[in-house]
């Protein structure tokens, strides 16, 4: 459900029916059910990129269609290497990588290690826009455990 900028009323006016559905109703339903996506896929992904790549552009991007503000991105994971090496993630919206050279998140792997991160992207223009999950190591190959990975994205604000 969409937000509708709340009505500056009038001394004196009449309110409708419908004035009030739409200014008080729709928008208390719209802060109880934000723009919000979530997925926890079961099966591993693996990547041997040295630039940023995303982990899967189906299942690891959301579109979101936002009221303007800020939205709360998070992951967590189980990530996996036989080698020593660094894992990098980050996160692009419509296109564009949120962290720097390094992304948001990274952790030295040399076998199984948790991986977590939630990242407040503030001031995102009201519109659609996509969130992807991206990765990169520094050598080697790594994988993120299906079943024990989620990615999700909420307006908050």
């Amino acid at each position: 459900m969409a937000w509708t900028v709340p009505r500056t009323w009038i001394t004196g006016e009449l309110i409708t029916a419908a004035q009030l559905n739409a200014h008080l109703r729709d928008n208390l339903n719209a802060l109880k059910q934000p723009p919000s996506a979530v997925v926890t896929p079961t099966s591993t992904r693996t990547t041997s990129s040295t630039v940023f790549v995303p982990v899967d552009e189906v299942h690891f991007a959301h579109t979101l269609t936002t009221a303007g503000g800020d939205v709360l991105i998070g992951c967590w994971t189980t990530a996996q290497s036989a080698a020593g090496l660094v894992l990098y993630l980050d996160v692009a919206v419509d296109g564009v990588r949120l962290g720097q050279g390094d992304g948001i998140q990274r952790v030295n792997l040399n076998g199984s290690a948790p991986l977590c991160f939630a990242y407040l992207l503030g001031g995102l223009s009201a519109g659609v826009h996509t969130l992807t999950l991206m990765w990169r190591v520094s050598t080697g190959s790594a994988s993120l455990v299906g079943g024990m990975t989620q990615f999700w994205a909420r307006e908050v604000s």
